[in-house]
């Protein structure tokens, strides 16, 4: 790590997007009189709203040309004399790790040592090591996604949790590797089947819990501070959390914390998750995260302002740091936490998840938060007041469409308007030369409604499938296939392909199957909007949306094919 002597008026480069790790950084160096330059961030991130920003560069896209954006940033920093660049998301972070040497003979850059870095990021490798350092994890184990046949060893039952090995693929940083909670045979098939890319996986049994993060600014594997927080509100199959309060150091959750820093010669800041069973007390490690995490807003506003720290010691050579912080304060994610509201009413209305969701007189219980002056929002502060401002109007905004979708949705579920599109429909297909049908991943629902209406019009239509997932050339799952069958359905030869602006203009009509693809394709190509139209339309009964079955279990694949099977027999062909 490469360590610079200060002089007057610092600047730094903070490379990231988004209100919290980016907005937090910015902030905490704004606010220290640090001239803050940004980039690799959206040109309408609400973080460039902040009053902190000194100067936003267009930078150019790392995956797209890896040479030019080396190169882009290297006249930045011989331009500007930047103190130091400190990358905030992953895809930002690892290019800079990959070009850490280059870049540190121009200005200290924050990067880490290579060995931690690749322990850190790759789940599999972090989680071996904290077994060997004994450190509590969850029963799991390493398939090779090549070659396995999905299969759980003895002692692990569902549900489990699939992990990549990490979140990005250096050659492939548009694409973030999501981990994934499977319930079933059906579902673990399914995964086998469409992630080979990845390699390998970690599969873990899933641990029952709140998650809990203990964040450190490190030295040479020294911890010289440390604050944890635990997630109030938390996605309930898993991701990032929108709700979070800080709470005093576990010392087991330190200590284990301690070793792994220790173990990996660690040098700059990290969170390290964990989950905690609250009626068995017990807790399992979960992840490192080798660089600022989604909470840091919470951190900061507790009083550990890690991004200063870490300038602190790069820069300036400081060794000492606060150890204390406010306990208990709350640090909501306003845009996030909506959702989190309404995916968790949705799921106690319908008692699913019940074991994850919270009781909604404890979520009303949260208002005193507000009153007792121990909450803050990611995005707003008083001295920098416009990024939290902007992000409301965007939460205004939402609501508006959800209430406009909504309005739309039950005029179109009227019988009489829903039979005049059903006719508009198969009118506009009796005439038509080409039909093509649209869902996300093209393995699932739109093959087998093509194989459908192939069987009815035969050779008087061009009939076509497609979808937006990237990856091309995956087949139907296991599953689909299976049940497929059962409707005289043939999938087992299908692969996938990506929906482009040939094959649409090539369409006389375009059949979708949910609303999220509708828009998608409306936001793309909005000259489709007259010959595009919803399947679900063809059905006098029913939502007008056919959910996509992908990773559940056999039924649901059964009444998916059902109603799309339905709504194929009421058309004519030419």
């Amino acid at each position: 790590m490469t360590v610079a002597t200060p002089r007057d008026n610092p600047t730094v480069l903070v490379l990231g997007r988004d209100i919290r790790a980016f907005l937090t950084t910015i902030r905490s160096l704004g606010r220290a009189g640090i001239q803050v330059h940004v980039g690799m961030c959206p040109a309408n991130d609400h973080a460039l709203d902040s009053r902190y920003v000194t100067r936003f560069h267009q930078i150019p896209d790392y995956s797209e040309d890896p040479d030019r954006w080396l190169q882009s940033l290297l006249e930045l920093i011989s331009k500007h004399r930047f103190r130091l660049v400190i990358p905030t998301h992953d895809e930002s972070v690892i290019p800079v790790q990959i070009h850490r040497d280059t870049l540190a003979q121009h200005c200290a850059v924050y990067a880490l040592e290579s060995r931690a870095f690749e322990l850190s990021m790759d789940k599999i490798a972090s989680s071996r090591l904290a077994e060997d350092l004994s450190i509590n994890v969850p029963r799991q184990f390493e398939i090779d996604l090549q070659v396995s046949t999905p299969h759980l060893p003895d002692g692990i039952s569902f549900p489990i949790v699939a992990k990549p090995p990490s979140s990005f693929a250096k050659d492939n940083l548009t694409q973030r590797r999501e981990v994934i909670h499977l319930h079933s045979v059906p579902e673990m098939e399914a995964f086998v089947e469409n992630h080979r890319s990845w390699g390998s996986a970690l599969v873990q049994e899933y641990f029952s819990g709140i998650g809990a993060g203990v964040e450190v600014l490190a030295l040479d594997g020294e911890v010289l501070t440390a604050f944890q927080h635990l997630r109030v509100h938390e996605p309930i199959d898993g991701g990032a959390s929108s709700y979070r309060k800080s709470a005093a150091l576990d010392p087991d959750l330190l200590l284990a914390a301690k070793k792994l820093i220790q173990a990996l010669n660690y040098t700059g800041v990290a969170m390290i998750e964990f989950k905690i069973n609250p009626v068995s007390g017990k807790w399992v490690f979960i992840e490192i995260n080798a660089r600022f995490w989604g909470s840091l807003p919470l951190a900061v506003s507790a009083g550990v302002d890690f991004p200063l720290y870490l300038y602190q010691m790069l820069v300036e050579g400081r060794r000492v740091f606060p150890q204390q912080y406010k306990v208990p304060v709350f640090s909501r994610n306003l845009q996030r936490d909506i959702y989190w509201f309404s995916d968790n009413l949705k799921a106690r209305l319908r008692n699913r998840h019940s074991h994850a969701t919270t009781p909604l007189h404890k979520v009303a219980g949260e208002f005193f938060n507000l009153l007792l002056f121990r909450e803050h929002i990611d995005s707003f502060a008083l001295d920098d007041p416009r990024p939290g401002i902007n992000e409301f109007k965007d939460v205004v905004s939402i609501f508006g469409n959800k209430l406009s979708d909504t309005i739309r949705s039950r005029f179109y579920r009227l019988l009489p308007v829903r039979r005049f599109v059903s006719w508009k429909i198969r009118n506009r297909i009796s005439q038509a030369r080409s039909l093509l049908m649209v869902c996300y991943g093209n393995i699932c629902r739109s093959p087998f409604a093509e194989l459908q209406v192939k069987k009815i019009c035969g050779e008087s239509l061009d009939i076509r499938s497609s979808g937006f997932h990237a990856q091309v050339d995956r087949p139907s799952p296991p599953v689909a296939v299976r049940v497929a069958s059962e409707f005289g359905i043939d999938l087992s030869h299908h692969r996938s392909s990506m929906l482009d602006k040939t094959l649409l203009d090539g369409s006389d009509v375009i059949l979708v199957f949910d609303e999220k693809n509708r828009k998608m394709i409306l936001e793309r190509f909005p000259e489709t909007k007259s010959r595009l139209f919803s399947i679900g339309f063809l059905l006098d009964t029913g939502p007008l949306e056919i959910e996509d079955p992908y990773g559940k279990d056999e039924q649901d694949f059964r009444d998916a094919y059902e109603r799309i099977t339905n709504a194929i027999r009421t058309l004519k062909c030419r």
